[in-house]
């Protein structure tokens, strides 16, 4: 990765964490001010150079070819002299002391400017410009807050299912990581993910859902909070390690709860006395299985389907799938539907299929174009 890109170490948006020890960060901030200060004190030498001469001449030249004298003699290139400087032993060392403290101020400031430009900040400042500009572009897509290690599996299991992301975190190295992994074009938004200002770069508005994947419960209780304020319709995906702590999560709009140790718990016991379900399962949730998928459709209200019966929507002849389950709104499933179940309209449907017969079957439940 080229040394400009490395830049992607420093957070964009929100605070930095002294504890996280972004010394990239620092490094760049210090370039930045050191070019500020240069800057201000080149401006301070045309400022005084200019009322210098002007007084020291008594007002007989204008402030304009003060200014004009200033520059020539600060920049040294040796053309006519606007004031005859050699008239006046004032003159003649104040332009001496002009040359020295001004020619330093200038010779500091090109330097700053040339360290800028070689680190890659300016580089820098326009590839986070066109990342942002990605991140907006982005509609209906989701927030994944915190690129550890469950963070990691959610963002590999959504690349693989195709679906729309956007990851969040502010160390340097699972940005890094992700990076190496995705691409150097996946979205991203380097830094703290309890800021609203960090969601708000993310697109938590315009996102259809979130995983708040913190290292610490009461921050991702904080987030999703957070994110069920600035965005209502929002669903919200945590990760809980206190499993006694779930209710406060429910009770703030969480619609759905993940112990990592209740279900690893739960994993290797069926591994042990089912082993071939969970392999079956297993196969069907993985984002890159080729031959078999379970996928959760919506009949969506425009559907030529909808309000149909199984029987006359005749969905198996179409499309090959094997409807498993039906879901109305805050209801239950109904397992292994009969043939005469309605397909209401925003009705939940689980299939199972091949993805190419999976594809059309969502074609069949959207809205005729």
């Amino acid at each position: 990765m080229s040394s400009w890109r490395r830049k992607i170490r420093m957070p964009i948006f929100g605070s930095i964490d002294p504890m996280t020890g972004f010394a990239e960060e620092a490094e760049r901030k210090a370039r930045q001010q050191r070019m500020i200060r240069a800057f201000g004190l080149v401006l301070l030498t045309f400022i005084f150079g200019t009322l210098g001469f002007y007084q020291l001449t008594d007002g007989a030249y204008r402030l304009l070819d003060c200014l004009y004298a200033t520059v020539l003699t600060v920049s040294t290139v040796g053309f006519r002299e606007v004031i005859p400087v050699r008239e006046s032993d004032a003159l003649t060392i104040y332009t001496i002391l002009l040359i020295m403290f001004g020619g330093g101020a200038l010779l500091y400031f090109l330097s700053s400017i040339t360290a800028v430009v070689i680190e890659g900040d300016l580089q820098f400042a326009f590839w986070r410009r066109r990342m942002q500009a990605a991140v907006n572009e982005l509609d209906n897509h989701v927030v994944v807050a915190g690129a550890g290690r469950t963070g990691m599996f959610a963002a590999r299991e959504l690349h693989g299912a195709g679906t729309k992301m956007v990851i969040v975190d502010n160390k340097y190295e699972r940005i890094e990581t992700l990076l190496t992994e995705f691409g150097e074009d996946m979205p991203h938004v380097p830094g703290d993910a309890l800021d609203e200002a960090t969601l708000l770069a993310a697109g938590i508005e315009r996102a259809r859902g979130i995983i708040a994947s913190l290292p610490d419960d009461r921050d991702n209780l904080f987030l999703c909070l957070t994110a069920r304020q600035l965005n209502p319709k929002l669903r919200i995906i945590a990760k809980v390690y206190n499993t006694q702590g779930v209710e406060k999560f429910r009770r703030v709009g969480v619609d759905a709860v993940v112990s990592p140790a209740l279900m690893g718990g739960r994993r290797m016991a069926s591994e042990m006395v089912q082993p071939e379900v969970v392999s079956f399962l297993g196969a069907l949730l993985a984002s890159n299985q080729a031959s078999l998928a379970l996928n959760e459709l919506r009949i969506e209200p425009d559907s030529p389907v909808a309000g149909q019966t199984l029987r006359s929507a005749n969905l198996r002849s179409h499309t090959n799938c094997l409807v498993l389950a039906l879901k109305h709104d805050n209801e239950d499933y109904i397992y292994n539907p009969g043939p005469d179940a309605v397909l209401e309209a925003n009705t939940g449907l689980l299939a199972l299929g091949e993805p190419k017969e999976l594809n059309e079957l969502r074609s069949l439940l959207s809205p005729i174009r």
